[in-house]
This record gives structure tokens, C-alpha cells and sequence, in this order.
């Protein structure tokens, strides 16, 4: 399983995040999908991300990519750069 961050690079609060992963030294703990991308796109739209950034728990499986939202626990604690 892997954490991967949504992000738009037209999304202020994107950059804010990304930074603060870095300052925390925890960032290369994430990898960062843009959704501006097919692959960032198509992901988003299975899992209903509707904002960015946004945070989703992904598994590659036999059958596909299986993934789900962070919960707003997770998402706090990523936004703290925990």
C-alpha cells in the first residue's frame, strides 16, 4: 500500500502542503499524483475526489489499482506533516 497526495498545480494550498512534508522531512513517505494528469485524473474520478489536495490509501491488486480517500484523521495528520 501507498499514500499518494492529489494535487493540482494551480492549487495554492497543494504547495503549502508539499512544503510542509518537506520541512518535516517526510515527504518521500508520499507520492504526488497530479490530477491534471489521465493517470491523476482517472484515479480521482474512481475514488470521487472532489478537492485537492486530498489524500487516498492505494493497493495494486490482480484485479487493478483498489484504493481509498484518507480519512479526516489521516488528512489532519498529513496537513500537520505528521
Amino acid at each position: 500500500m501507498r499514500k499518494v497526495i492529489l494535487f493540482s498545480p494551480n492549487c495554492p494550498g497543494c504547495d503549502v502542503l508539499k512544503q510542509k512534508l518537506i520541512e518535516k522531512g517526510v515527504v518521500d513517505e508520499y507520492e504526488f499524483l497530479d490530477v491534471s494528469t489521465p493517470k491523476g485524473l482517472e484515479l480521482a474520478k474512481k475514488l470521487g475526489v472532489t478537492h485537492v489536495p486530498d489524500c487516498v490509501i492505494v493497493k495494486e491488486t490482480k484485479d487493478g489499482v483498489m484504493g481509498r480517500l484518507c480519512s479526516e484523521e489521516e488528512m489532519q495528520q498529513i496537513m500537520k506533516g505528521e
